[in-house]
Formats: C-alpha cells, sequence, structure tokens
C-alpha cells in the first residue's frame, strides 16, 4: 500500500448490502435467541450448550454487521469507520 493511499466513500450498493447483511443478523439472532430460550423453558432452566454457543455467535454476527453498517469508508484495510474492501467481493 503507497503511502498516499486514502479510502474512498460507500457505494449505494456497498450501503444496501451492509444494510441487508444486517438485516439478516438480526433475523438469526431473534430465531437463536427464540430457540434457546424456549429450549430454556421447556428444560426447567437448562439449556444445551449448541443453543447458547449458537445463539451467542449470532449475537456477535449482529454486533459485527451494525459496526460494519456503520462504516463511512471503503479500503484496503480493515480500521476505525473503514470496511475492508474484500467485503464487497460478492457483490
Amino acid at each position: 500500500m503507497s503511502g498516499n493511499y486514502k479510502p474512498r466513500d460507500k457505494t449505494a450498493k456497498e450501503i444496501k448490502h451492509d444494510k441487508d447483511k444486517y438485516n439478516e443478523s438480526v433475523h438469526n439472532c431473534l430465531n437463536s435467541l427464540k430457540e434457546f430460550f424456549d429450549e430454556y423453558s421447556l428444560h426447567e432452566g437448562r439449556a444445551y450448550y449448541d443453543t447458547w454457543a449458537k445463539s451467542m455467535d449470532a449475537v456477535f454476527d449482529l454486533q459485527w454487521n451494525e459496526r460494519i453498517k456503520n462504516d463511512t469508508k471503503v479500503g484496503e484495510i480493515a480500521a476505525p469507520d473503514i470496511t475492508h474492501k474484500g467485503r464487497y467481493d460478492d457483490i
């Protein structure tokens, strides 16, 4: 990377992609947490580790996609407020 590299603004297509990924994360998180709480109440306060781990992964994924959704720039390296350009390789 050259010393004069500057990140660029996100395109409308990239912004839409981030919003779609965020919305998908919200949906997945809600479903995972519902499954966890259903299992928790069905087994009188006990839930399986796999269900808990799946729920935690969904929460972390949601937090990650929320952070990226709020980034305003795209660059060759990820940094605060900058999303790595590789995220958009599939669009």
